[in-house]
Protein backbone atom coordinates (compact mmCIF):
# COMPACT_ATOMS: atom_id res chain seq x y z
CA UNK A 1 0.00 0.00 0.00
CA UNK A 2 1.17 3.25 -0.78
CA UNK A 3 0.75 6.24 1.56
CA UNK A 4 -0.80 8.99 -0.11
CA UNK A 5 -0.90 12.69 1.03
CA UNK A 6 -4.33 13.52 2.46
CA UNK A 7 -3.62 17.10 0.83
CA UNK A 8 -4.07 15.58 -2.46
CA UNK A 9 -7.91 14.36 -2.23
CA UNK A 10 -8.47 18.00 -0.38
CA UNK A 11 -10.65 20.32 -1.87
CA UNK A 12 -10.42 23.94 -1.42
CA UNK A 13 -13.20 26.03 -2.18
CA UNK A 14 -12.60 29.27 -3.80
CA UNK A 15 -12.14 32.62 -2.07
CA UNK A 16 -15.37 34.01 -2.70
CA UNK A 17 -14.97 37.28 -0.56
CA UNK A 18 -11.45 37.72 -1.69
CA UNK A 19 -12.44 38.11 -5.34
CA UNK A 20 -14.95 39.91 -4.41
CA UNK A 21 -12.82 42.46 -2.44
CA UNK A 22 -10.00 42.73 -4.95
CA UNK A 23 -12.32 43.33 -7.95
CA UNK A 24 -13.95 46.37 -5.93
CA UNK A 25 -10.20 47.43 -5.17
CA UNK A 26 -9.53 47.38 -8.98
CA UNK A 27 -12.80 49.23 -9.98
CA UNK A 28 -12.39 52.29 -7.22
CA UNK A 29 -8.51 52.55 -8.37
CA UNK A 30 -7.20 55.43 -10.66
CA UNK A 31 -6.14 53.67 -13.46
CA UNK A 32 -10.23 52.10 -14.03
CA UNK A 33 -10.84 55.69 -13.65
CA UNK A 34 -9.00 56.85 -16.07
CA UNK A 35 -9.48 53.60 -18.39
CA UNK A 36 -13.09 54.44 -18.56
CA UNK A 37 -13.07 57.98 -18.64
CA UNK A 38 -10.38 59.17 -20.63
CA UNK A 39 -11.23 62.94 -20.04
CA UNK A 40 -9.57 62.38 -16.29
CA UNK A 41 -5.99 61.74 -18.35
CA UNK A 42 -6.16 64.16 -21.39
CA UNK A 43 -7.93 67.29 -20.04
CA UNK A 44 -5.07 67.62 -16.79
CA UNK A 45 -2.06 67.79 -20.11
CA UNK A 46 -4.19 70.55 -21.66
CA UNK A 47 -2.30 73.35 -22.99
CA UNK A 48 -3.87 77.15 -24.04
CA UNK A 49 -2.16 77.29 -27.09
CA UNK A 50 -4.72 74.36 -28.46
CA UNK A 51 -7.86 76.41 -27.49
CA UNK A 52 -7.94 78.63 -30.81
CA UNK A 53 -7.25 75.55 -33.05
CA UNK A 54 -9.64 73.44 -31.15
CA UNK A 55 -12.29 76.28 -31.55
CA UNK A 56 -11.92 76.55 -35.39
CA UNK A 57 -12.04 72.64 -35.51
CA UNK A 58 -15.21 72.48 -33.15
CA UNK A 59 -17.02 75.15 -35.07
CA UNK A 60 -15.75 74.02 -39.04
CA UNK A 61 -17.55 70.18 -37.49
CA UNK A 62 -20.15 71.73 -36.27
CA UNK A 63 -21.24 73.54 -39.01
CA UNK A 64 -20.67 70.43 -41.21
CA UNK A 65 -22.74 68.52 -38.93
CA UNK A 66 -26.03 70.34 -38.98
CA UNK A 67 -26.05 70.02 -43.21
CA UNK A 68 -25.22 66.58 -42.48
CA UNK A 69 -27.87 65.97 -39.88
CA UNK A 70 -30.25 67.47 -41.56
CA UNK A 71 -29.47 65.27 -44.65
CA UNK A 72 -29.23 62.15 -43.06
CA UNK A 73 -32.27 62.88 -41.16
CA UNK A 74 -34.22 62.93 -44.39
CA UNK A 75 -32.14 59.37 -45.60
CA UNK A 76 -33.90 57.99 -42.84
CA UNK A 77 -37.28 59.03 -43.71
CA UNK A 78 -37.29 61.23 -40.15
CA UNK A 79 -37.81 64.99 -39.49
CA UNK A 80 -34.75 67.05 -39.69
CA UNK A 81 -34.99 67.71 -35.87
CA UNK A 82 -34.04 64.38 -35.14
CA UNK A 83 -30.84 64.44 -37.32
CA UNK A 84 -29.65 67.29 -35.40
CA UNK A 85 -29.85 65.27 -32.53
CA UNK A 86 -28.10 62.45 -33.42
CA UNK A 87 -25.26 64.45 -34.86
CA UNK A 88 -24.75 66.70 -31.72
CA UNK A 89 -25.76 64.32 -28.38
CA UNK A 90 -23.26 61.68 -29.58
CA UNK A 91 -20.40 64.08 -29.53
CA UNK A 92 -21.13 65.47 -26.22
CA UNK A 93 -20.73 61.73 -24.44
CA UNK A 94 -17.92 61.22 -26.20
CA UNK A 95 -16.40 64.02 -24.84
CA UNK A 96 -16.51 62.29 -21.40
CA UNK A 97 -16.09 58.60 -22.89
CA UNK A 98 -14.31 58.86 -26.35
CA UNK A 99 -10.41 57.28 -26.81
CA UNK A 100 -9.83 58.17 -30.54
CA UNK A 101 -10.00 61.84 -31.91
CA UNK A 102 -10.31 60.57 -35.43
CA UNK A 103 -13.83 58.59 -35.37
CA UNK A 104 -16.93 59.54 -36.91
CA UNK A 105 -19.40 60.02 -34.18
CA UNK A 106 -23.27 60.18 -34.90
CA UNK A 107 -25.31 59.03 -37.93
CA UNK A 108 -24.25 58.31 -41.29
CA UNK A 109 -25.51 57.58 -44.48
CA UNK A 110 -25.18 54.26 -44.60
CA UNK A 111 -26.65 53.64 -41.12
CA UNK A 112 -29.67 56.27 -42.19
CA UNK A 113 -30.47 54.09 -45.13
CA UNK A 114 -30.43 50.90 -43.46
CA UNK A 115 -33.00 52.49 -40.12
CA UNK A 116 -35.55 53.55 -42.93
CA UNK A 117 -37.16 50.56 -44.22
CA UNK A 118 -37.99 49.71 -40.39
CA UNK A 119 -38.90 52.87 -39.07
CA UNK A 120 -41.48 53.30 -41.41
CA UNK A 121 -41.14 57.53 -40.85
CA UNK A 122 -41.95 56.47 -37.19
CA UNK A 123 -39.48 58.25 -34.61
CA UNK A 124 -40.58 56.08 -31.24
CA UNK A 125 -39.27 53.21 -33.54
CA UNK A 126 -36.31 54.82 -34.59
CA UNK A 127 -35.36 56.12 -30.54
CA UNK A 128 -36.19 52.11 -29.84
CA UNK A 129 -34.04 51.00 -32.60
CA UNK A 130 -30.80 53.40 -31.42
CA UNK A 131 -31.40 51.83 -27.54
CA UNK A 132 -31.26 48.29 -28.74
CA UNK A 133 -28.32 48.82 -31.01
CA UNK A 134 -26.86 50.81 -28.17
CA UNK A 135 -27.18 48.05 -25.72
CA UNK A 136 -26.02 45.31 -28.19
CA UNK A 137 -22.45 47.55 -28.78
CA UNK A 138 -22.34 47.30 -24.86
CA UNK A 139 -22.31 43.98 -24.49
CA UNK A 140 -20.01 43.20 -27.68
CA UNK A 141 -17.80 46.01 -25.83
CA UNK A 142 -17.79 43.93 -22.50
CA UNK A 143 -17.01 40.71 -24.53
CA UNK A 144 -14.55 41.73 -26.15
CA UNK A 145 -15.68 40.84 -29.12
CA UNK A 146 -14.22 43.64 -31.13
CA UNK A 147 -11.79 40.89 -32.72
CA UNK A 148 -14.80 39.57 -35.04
CA UNK A 149 -14.40 43.02 -37.12
CA UNK A 150 -10.99 41.25 -38.25
CA UNK A 151 -13.31 38.04 -40.17
CA UNK A 152 -14.77 40.67 -42.91
CA UNK A 153 -12.40 40.82 -45.83
CA UNK A 154 -11.89 44.14 -47.32
CA UNK A 155 -13.71 43.49 -50.26
CA UNK A 156 -16.54 42.86 -48.72
CA UNK A 157 -16.05 46.27 -46.78
CA UNK A 158 -15.56 48.34 -50.14
CA UNK A 159 -18.61 46.16 -52.07
CA UNK A 160 -21.44 47.64 -49.24
CA UNK A 161 -19.54 50.75 -48.89
CA UNK A 162 -20.05 51.42 -52.65
CA UNK A 163 -23.40 49.99 -52.46
CA UNK A 164 -24.53 51.73 -50.18
CA UNK A 165 -23.10 55.27 -51.92
CA UNK A 166 -24.91 54.15 -55.01
CA UNK A 167 -28.40 53.68 -52.91
CA UNK A 168 -28.05 57.03 -51.01
CA UNK A 169 -26.80 59.16 -54.21
CA UNK A 170 -29.73 57.77 -56.18
CA UNK A 171 -32.36 58.16 -53.67
CA UNK A 172 -31.59 61.65 -53.46
CA UNK A 173 -31.83 62.38 -57.52
CA UNK A 174 -34.74 63.65 -57.33
CA UNK A 175 -33.83 65.99 -54.51
CA UNK A 176 -31.31 67.09 -56.33
CA UNK A 177 -33.43 68.38 -59.37
CA UNK A 178 -36.26 69.40 -57.05
CA UNK A 179 -39.07 66.60 -58.35
CA UNK A 180 -40.85 65.02 -56.05
CA UNK A 181 -40.73 61.74 -55.09
CA UNK A 182 -42.64 59.21 -52.60
CA UNK A 183 -39.95 56.70 -52.40
CA UNK A 184 -36.21 56.39 -52.19
CA UNK A 185 -35.12 53.31 -53.45
CA UNK A 186 -32.95 52.26 -56.29
CA UNK A 187 -34.76 51.48 -58.92
CA UNK A 188 -37.85 53.30 -58.04
CA UNK A 189 -36.07 56.85 -57.63
CA UNK A 190 -34.24 56.23 -60.95
CA UNK A 191 -37.88 55.44 -62.66
CA UNK A 192 -39.61 58.56 -60.85
CA UNK A 193 -36.90 60.45 -62.31
CA UNK A 194 -36.55 60.08 -65.70
CA UNK A 195 -40.57 59.97 -65.47
CA UNK A 196 -40.86 63.27 -64.31
CA UNK A 197 -37.68 65.24 -65.39
CA UNK A 198 -39.57 67.46 -67.08
CA UNK A 199 -40.86 68.92 -63.55
CA UNK A 200 -37.38 69.68 -63.33
CA UNK A 201 -36.72 73.18 -61.57
CA UNK A 202 -34.34 75.00 -63.10
CA UNK A 203 -32.73 76.87 -59.67
CA UNK A 204 -32.69 73.72 -57.76
CA UNK A 205 -30.89 71.63 -60.40
CA UNK A 206 -28.35 74.52 -60.67
CA UNK A 207 -27.84 74.81 -57.23
CA UNK A 208 -27.31 71.08 -56.79
CA UNK A 209 -25.32 70.06 -59.75
CA UNK A 210 -22.79 73.64 -59.54
CA UNK A 211 -22.37 72.39 -55.32
CA UNK A 212 -21.58 69.02 -56.29
CA UNK A 213 -19.05 70.83 -58.88
CA UNK A 214 -17.44 73.16 -56.51
CA UNK A 215 -16.95 70.07 -53.72
CA UNK A 216 -15.09 67.86 -56.58
CA UNK A 217 -13.28 70.80 -57.33
CA UNK A 218 -12.09 71.04 -54.10
CA UNK A 219 -11.18 67.32 -53.57
CA UNK A 220 -9.45 67.88 -56.72
CA UNK A 221 -7.27 70.91 -55.81
CA UNK A 222 -6.24 69.58 -52.29
CA UNK A 223 -5.45 66.55 -53.66
CA UNK A 224 -2.83 67.86 -55.96
CA UNK A 225 -1.69 70.23 -52.93
CA UNK A 226 -1.22 67.00 -50.61
CA UNK A 227 0.18 64.79 -52.97
CA UNK A 228 2.16 67.12 -55.90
Amino acid sequence: MCDYDDDLYHERLPNVCGAIGAKARSCCSTDTVKRLLPISTWLPKYKARYLVGDMVAGLTVGLTCVAQGIAYGAVAGLPPVYGLYSSFMGSFMYILFGTCKDITVGPTAIISMMVNPHIDGNPDLAVLLCFLSGCLILLLGLLNLGVLVRFISMPVTTGFTLAAALTVGSGQINNLFGIESNSNEFLKSWINFFSHIEQTRRNDAILGCGTLILLLLMRVSADAVNHP
